[in-house]
């Protein structure tokens, strides 16, 4: 239910990059089915996404899946993170 909402939402804009929690809905479930849906749908196939999360196991499921590697919110505030997404806030400029 959860990830059909976001799909939705997703469909209604243009997204230069979505950026999804490791748990991600109301519920606590896990943001991964979402990442799936997206990398299924052609619509959003060519949208990168990241997972955050401070999991290595999860970034490594998150790419397996289709996902570029992203952060932990423990990282949030270092220069590494910004690095990492510079290249994706550079296309929204």
């Amino acid at each position: 239910m959860f990830v059909e909402e976001a799909v939705v939402a997703l469909a209604k804009s243009r997204y230069d990059l979505v950026l999804v929690n490791r748990l991600i809905f109301a519920d606590g479930s896990d943001g991964l089915p979402l990442i799936q849906r997206m990398k299924a749908d052609a619509r959003f196939q060519k949208i990168p996404v990241m997972m955050v999360s401070n999991y290595p196991e999860a970034q490594d499921r998150a790419v397996s899946e289709g996902a570029v590697r992203g952060f932990g919110k423990a990282d949030l505030n270092e220069p590494r993170t910004l690095e990492l997404l510079k290249p994706y806030l550079a296309r929204a400029s």
